[in-house]
């Protein structure tokens, strides 16, 4: 779930763990002070850990996500 004080672009990028950009999951504006979910799933990934980006106009950050089949 993502939430956001101001309007804006907001993306939502999902990284193995080694960096490698795989998909992105959301990228979209957000209104204000709305929560938002963003749904990640496993199909076609191997079992892990991979790092979810999610960056707006004035942060980032960063969630560790464990895909266990």
């Amino acid at each position: 779930s993502i939430e956001v004080r101001n309007k804006q672009q907001v993306t939502v990028t999902l990284y193995d763990i080694l960096g490698r950009k795989l998909k992105i999951l959301y990228d979209e504006d957000l209104q204000a002070n709305k929560l938002t979910d963003v749904v990640v799933t496993a199909d076609g990934l191997t079992n892990g850990l991979y790092l979810i980006r999610v960056q707006g106009r004035s942060f980032t950050e960063d969630r560790k996500v464990t895909f266990v089949n």
